[in-house]
């Protein structure tokens, strides 16, 4: 979860002062709109600079998020495993 906002933090950082200079509530709402892939279009880069970071940003963003979703799923199955033998050890004994 601390990479992902980073990640974000960095995205909002570069759209703000970088590259198109947007307010920070703007950069924050592309770059969680990119990072999703949800990409609903109403905000566009408008430099080459912009477009090319933002190119980065996505295709590393959909890595990034898949890595943490994985992290994330491993825990739930790790907690349910655990719940699942001490049910299991309950019923034994």
């Amino acid at each position: 979860m601390i990479a992902i906002a980073l990640y974000l933090s960095v995205a909002v950082m570069a759209f703000s002062f970088v590259f198109d200079h947007w307010t920070i509530v703007d950069s924050m709402y592309f770059a969680v709109v990119t990072f999703t892939t949800i990409g609903y279009g109403d905000l566009t880069p408008d430099t080459y600079a912009g477009r090319i970071f933002t190119c980065i940003f996505a295709l590393s963003g959909v890595a990034c998020l898949g890595i943490a979703l994985g992290v994330i799923g491993n825990h739930i199955i790790e907690a349910q495993e655990t719940a699942v033998s001490q049910t299991s050890a309950l019923a034994k004994a």
